[in-house]
Formats: C-alpha cells, structure tokens, sequence
C-alpha cells in the first residue's frame, strides 16, 4: 500500500486541503493502476477510523430505561404497561462519547451544574446532596457507559467486587480529605490515557488504574438518607422526573422512615450498636439490586432496544424485594429492641467492624461505648494516605476524648507521650 500511495501522497493531500472525508472504506489498487484522490481517501478511511460511536450505547439505554421504569402515565390506554423513560438528550450525548476522559469530564460537569441548582432548591432530596463531582473518576464514568452495577445480593460478594461496581457505596457521604486523594490520582490516570492517545492497548492499560471512590460515611442512619438523594441525582441527570421511576419512590420510601420521629427515637436508643447503619445500607442496596436484575434481563433489554414495552409483571420481584425490606424496617423502628438488625450483616467487615456476636444494650443518652471492638486493629495492611485522611476527619467530628485509666493496658504515662 505504501507503494502504491507514496508517489501521490504529498499531491492529493494538497488537493483535498487536508481533508479526508471518504464516503465508503475501499481497498487500494495495485500498483500502476489508476490512483485519484477519492480511491485515496477510500483507502485510508479505514486507517483514519476517526467517527467512533459507543458499541453499546442501545444496550446501555436500554438498561437504563428499565432500572428507572415506573407505574403508567395517567392518559395511558394500557395500565400494565410500564413507563419507560426517555432519556435526557444531553445525557445520550454523553453516553455516545468515544473518548473515556472526555466523557468523564463531561458528566461531571452536568453533576456539577445539578448539585449547584439543588443545593438552592427548597425540595428535602434535593437540598438534603452530598455528593462530589470528584467522585466522578475514569471508572466511575465508564461503569455508567457500560452499565455495570452491583446485582448480586451482598452475601455472596466480597468487598472487592462491590467496590469495582455502581452501588449504594459510591453514592455515600464523601470524606473530604479521601476523596481529594482519589480525585488526585485520577487526575494523573487521565493526563497518561490522553498523553497514550495514539496506542489504544497503552490507554487500556492506564484506564485500568482508575478506581471508584467508595469510602463514604455509613456512621448514622442519616448518611444513608443522603446516600438516596445523591443516587436520585444522578437519575436527575439522565431524566426528566426520577420520582416516578419504582426503584427511586422504593428508595426514598424506605430513608423516609430511617429519618422521621421513629427512625430518630429508635437511634438515638441504640446508636451504640456498631450495625446499625450498616443493616440499612444493606437493605438499601439490595433493594437497588432487585432492580438491577430487572435492567440486565438480556429478554428484556434486547425487546426495549428494538422499540417494544414492557409489562409492570417484570418488576413483581423486585417491588417485593423492596417491600419486605421496608416492612422489616417499619417492624424494627417500631418494635421492641432490635429484631433483625441484632445480627451481624455479611458486610459489616468492609467498614472496619468485627463481626462479633456481642451486642449493645439500649443507650437512650447517647454515652460512648468504651468497650466496642478496635476496629483499627483488625484492619490488614498498611493504612493508605487515603485511610488516614479518612481518620483524621472523622475523629475531629468526635469532640473531646475521655482517658479511662481504668480500661485494660492504659498506663498512667499515656497522655505523657501525646504531643499537643
């Protein structure tokens, strides 16, 4: 080919102002043959491939539409269809984006702009975000492109596996200072994925060091509320009206207890339980799961790619899934003691708490618990600057600390060797 095209290279590049706009990719003729400009272009089009589209754009708007479907529109005929909704324009946009870091850079601009006009709205959900653009890295963005959220119910995955998928993790309270170091190293992953533009295996390479931000907050039954509004913005980012989609009224309904008078009372009676908040961000992410499932039906997704409906039936699984967590939860809030939230969940190991089997008794005024478990203790490896800067964060939101002498291995040096 570079025979062939050698000798009228420099003239037709000249001749087209540099410019290549084939119509058709066409294989170049053999040498001597007749050689024009277009047969030129034909030939390297396929070299240039510069017109890339997201190979699974349908798919993933497809899956979407599922995961947010809601009960039928009022001035629908057919009331066992669900409504699918269209997604945003800008939104599609950005899902049919080529490049991976422009594409990140591109919604986290559209969450800035959302948590911007949310943090001045009047509306509980929306004043009540939490969430960083920050949080939006290179994996972050493409979990989202390529629909890739945690389906599985939390027992049987392990702490990596729900960290390297979209779930409830990533939509936590972020801790300031963590996040910046994650921000920070996925600053360094974009600038080395566009510095390999040109070598796609180099790029894939770099791409790979990305990682999703999942070190939130999970101390309160608050955090958790916010974790929803945060995941009702991102909704918000893709359409129009995210409350009428079934996942987010199931969501919202079951916050909506954790921070009324009961879900309160019922805190502040065993805040000193180290799973309190970890039984509800389970809860809360099995029930975004059951709906996942829903989405990633390969039936379902092929049938709403092609342009059909589909029926309410679908989400039967789900909406009972849902249901029942928010049933339990009621019955706990209300009950007497505990009930289910007294055993010790499958995850509570991923937020630095042992799983033991002790438990707290009701603590009305709030006082410490100094004989809860070092979690610090159980943690394997060295701490990160990411662990540290979590740490120092939140041990300044504690106040002053008490030196109990009297606890097992205190000696009276200690505050001694405490620098002020």
């Amino acid at each position: 080919m570079a025979a062939a095209i050698g000798p009228w290279s420099d003239q037709v590049w000249i001749e087209l102002g540099g410019q290549l706009k084939p119509d058709f990719p066409a294989h170049p003729p053999l040498a001597g043959e007749a050689f024009l400009a277009q047969t030129f272009c034909n030939a390297i089009e396929p070299l240039v491939n510069k017109d890339k589209e997201f190979r699974l754009f349908s798919r993933t708007v497809a899956r979407l539409r599922l995961l947010l479907g809601g009960n039928p529109l009022d001035d629908l005929d057919s009331t066992d269809l669900a409504d699918l909704p269209p997604l945003k324009k800008e939104f599609l946009d950005y899902l049919r984006m080529a490049s991976g870091v422009s594409a990140a850079d591109e919604l986290k601009e559209l969450a800035c702009t959302a948590v911007r006009e949310s943090n001045s709205s009047r509306v509980c959900t929306s004043k009540d975000v939490t969430f960083d653009e920050d949080v939006i890295t290179l994996a972050f963005s493409d979990r989202i492109c390529t629909f890739q959220f945690v389906g599985d119910r939390l027992v049987s995955l392990s702490k990596t596996h729900a960290q390297s998928s979209l779930g409830i993790l990533q939509f936590l309270t972020p801790v300031r200072a963590a996040l910046a170091q994650v921000a920070e190293g996925d600053a360094a992953v974009k600038t080395l994925v566009m510095a390999n533009a040109s070598n796609s295996a180099s790029q894939i390479d770099a791409t790979k060091n990305s990682q999703m931000y999942s070190g939130g907050k999970v101390d309160s039954f608050r955090s958790l509320y916010e974790s929803v509004c945060n995941f009702q913005l991102l909704c918000s980012l893709a359409t129009n009206d995210p409350n009428q989609s079934l996942l987010v009224q199931k969501l919202v309904e079951y916050t909506d207890i954790l921070v009324d008078v009961s879900g309160k009372s019922f805190w502040e009676a065993y805040r000193n339980h180290p799973h309190l908040a970890i039984h509800a961000y389970q809860d809360l992410q099995h029930i975004l799961s059951a709906f996942v499932v829903v989405a990633t039906n390969s039936t379902l997704s092929k049938s709403v790619e092609s342009g059909n409906q589909v029926t309410l039936g679908n989400y039967s699984t789900a909406l009972a899934v849902a249901n029942g967590h928010i049933h339990n939860l009621r019955a706990v809030v209300n009950g007497n003691g505990l009930g289910s939230f007294r055993d010790v969940p499958h995850c509570s190991t991923w937020f630095g708490h042992s799983p033991s089997a002790t438990h707290s008794a009701p603590n009305p005024h709030g006082v410490g618990d100094r004989g809860a478990p070092d979690a610090s203790r159980a943690a394997p490896g060295r701490a990160t600057p990411a662990d540290l800067a979590e740490v120092t964060e939140r041990l300044g939101t504690l106040g002053s600390l008490e030196f109990d002498a009297s606890a097992p291995g205190a000696k009276p040096d200690f505050l001694d060797k405490i620098p002020v």
